[in-house]
């Protein structure tokens, strides 16, 4: 009887804008060997919502769009072809999304809401504080430090609701944020799966 190769692990990178997310899911997939799980949501913000100019940023946001976006992550990380036993490396996550809709329409959204509940969630979770300087790159528009803040507090506590497992990446130096994101992420894919989640 052959042993079956393990299951791979999905670690994902969740914080407010400019605090290195794809930096960091860049820097774990060549530690491991493995592949990112790329985020499409600044790409279909460039797109679709920010106009020609760039000037409607923020603007114009439907419930209908984030939802379409959430569903796109999905298909892209169940597309990838990836290792048996490599672990995944995800740049955001439905968890995200629903941050970016509360903060773009107001509140909550509901039909976001309904898909964490029964969504196929990361094993681990990195949350990356909002201690680095906002670098305006043309497409970020949240950069007001109470507004980094209440994203970073809302990802924290979006998880301890969840009863999902993670750590937080914190500090100004950015050699030392990528030690820690590798430091937590060796002992989460070392960890024995968890398949109980506090439901809501």
């Amino acid at each position: 009887m052959t042993t079956p190769p393990p299951m791979s692990k999905r670690l994902c990178l969740l914080g407010p804008e400019s605090t290195g997310k794809s930096r960091l899911a860049e820097a774990l997939a060549a530690h491991f060997g493995t592949i990112v799980m790329p985020e499409y949501g600044r790409r279909f913000d460039i797109d679709h919502m920010q106009g020609k100019d760039g000037a409607a940023k923020g603007e114009n946001w439907t419930e209908a769009d984030l939802v379409r976006l959430a569903a796109t992550h999905i298909e892209i990380r169940e597309a990838l072809p990836l290792e048996a036993g490599a672990p995944l490396i995800e740049d955001t996550d439905i968890i995200q999304t629903a941050i970016w809709a509360e903060f773009l329409l107001g509140a909550p959204s509901p039909a976001l809401e309904a898909m964490i509940a029964t969504a196929d969630l990361a094993d681990h979770y990195l949350v990356l504080s909002a201690d680095v300087q906002w670098v305006d790159d043309g497409v970020r528009y949240a950069g007001d430090h109470a507004v980094r803040q209440w994203f970073f507090e809302d990802a924290l506590a979006r998880l301890q609701k969840l009863g999902l497992s993670y750590d937080v990446i914190e500090g100004g130096d950015w050699n030392a944020r990528t030690a820690q994101a590798i430091d937590f992420a060796e002992c989460a894919i070392a960890r024995p799966p968890v398949t109980a989640r506090v439901s809501n």
